[in-house]
């Protein structure tokens, strides 16, 4: 049986998130309620949500059902003598198989966080038909990777316009990396130190607009950033005196505010 355990303010929302899980409907599933919900005090002092074990049976393979079907027969001697071979057959090929779904197991557990994101980057690169280097460092927050000898045409393209297409690389090795792992790492990926330089560009541009802000007396808009430029901003401005900061507008066309505090 294969069986998973969900939680939700109803039974019934419980429920459908376990067979969303398991991909089945309530005909074909076994419900068992643990925990029923609890409302608590003013609908929400010690309230406590539902609990539910929802099970499937396993599916029997193709082959394990003729054999099964052909074993049920009245004339069950002479199937055995037909079946008997082809089931061996079967056990030797489920035994391959298994053996071979261990080393994949093995080699992937085998893989430290550095080679999965490594790999994965050197995929994406050579779908785009990149050819460059990496340079891989696992530092305290996470891991570093930096993309070097790319052609300068290339450069352009792994970067794209305001380092979009880097930043959706870089969501892209982050999604794969972190998937079945318990424990979040952190993937920076970056070119011929971009990221370094564009934050440089970002400060200096805080710095100026904030400058004018404090002139003119009037807040002032940047153009649209993406949620890391965005942080740059805030930070870059969190300590300085007579402005503020703030976001608007809707992804991908947010921007920050840099507002004028008047006395």
């Amino acid at each position: 049986m294969k069986s998973v355990i969900r939680t939700g303010k109803t039974v019934d929302e419980a429920v459908s998130q376990a067979l969303e899980v398991l991909n089945t409907t309530k005909e074909k599933a076994k419900i068992e309620i643990l925990e029923e919900p609890k409302s608590g005090l003013f609908g929400f002092i010690g309230s406590k949500d539902a609990v539910v074990r929802v099970s499937i049976p396993e599916e029997k393979s193709e082959v394990s059902e003729i054999i099964e079907e052909v074993f049920s027969n009245g004339t069950k001697e002479k199937a055995k003598e037909i079946s008997e071979p082809v089931a061996e057959k079967v056990q030797e090929v489920e035994e391959k198989t298994e053996e071979f779904h261990q080393e994949k197991i093995e080699k992937v557990a085998s893989e430290s966080d550095e080679e999965i994101a490594v790999n994965l980057l050197n995929d994406i690169l050579s779908g785009m038909d990149i050819k460059a280097d990496l340079d891989v460092v696992k530092t305290e927050s996470g891991i570093e990777i930096e993309i070097k000898n790319a052609d300068d045409r290339d450069i352009g393209i792994i970067i794209g316009r305001r380092g979009e297409t880097l930043d959706a690389i870089q969501y892209l090795v982050n999604l794969a990396q972190n998937k079945s792992v318990e424990e979040y790492t952190r993937v920076v990926i970056d070119i011929n130190s971009y990221r370094k330089k564009r934050e440089e560009s970002l400060i200096r541009l805080a710095q100026k607009t904030a400058e004018r802000a404090k002139r003119y007396k009037r807040n002032m808009r940047l153009e649209p950033m993406n949620p890391y430029e965005r942080r740059i901003i805030h930070s870059a401005l969190q300590k300085v005196n007579g402005v503020s900061t703030m976001s608007e507008g809707e992804e991908p066309y947010r921007r920050v505010i840099i507002k004028f505090n008047r006395k």
